[in-house]
């Protein structure tokens, strides 16, 4: 089971390909759907502070991460998230997941605080990603 980052601070986990937190705080990341499914499933049963969504993912998109948090919802058993952040640039696609999210009973809403980012466009991985061992 993965560790809260900073229990002072709460968990704070970040799926975005390029985005990274420009105060550097604490955060589990994943930059693919597959990695941010793995991670929401080593995160299972753990409460989840802040998770922060972003739509584009390299070549791919958020659909499969939010498929599987509606998926666990649908099933009784929704993931243990306090806020979903959704913060894409893509203002229709953004405004759609958010809202299947909250349709699902999930605490979701957009997010337009550009001025918290910096970024990193390096596909190499980073201390803090997930999975830690297999990186597509």
């Amino acid at each position: 089971m993965t560790e809260r980052p900073d229990a002072a601070t709460g968990m704070v986990v970040l799926i975005d390909d390029t985005r990274l937190f420009r105060d550097g705080r604490p955060c589990l990341m994943a930059r693919t759907p597959d990695h941010g499914i793995y991670l929401l499933n080593e995160l299972a049963g753990q409460w989840i502070d802040e998770l922060w969504l972003d739509y584009d993912l390299f070549d791919e998109n958020s659909e499969p991460i939010v498929e599987h948090l509606i998926g666990l919802a649908a099933a009784g058993h929704p993931a243990r998230i306090r806020q979903i952040l959704v913060h894409s640039a893509r203002t229709l696609e953004g405004f759609q997941i958010t809202t299947r999210l909250r349709l699902a009973g999930y605490p979701a809403r957009r997010e337009f605080s550009a001025g918290i980012w910096t970024r990193n466009l390096d596909r190499r991985p980073l201390p803090h990603e997930y999975p830690r061992t297999a990186h597509t």
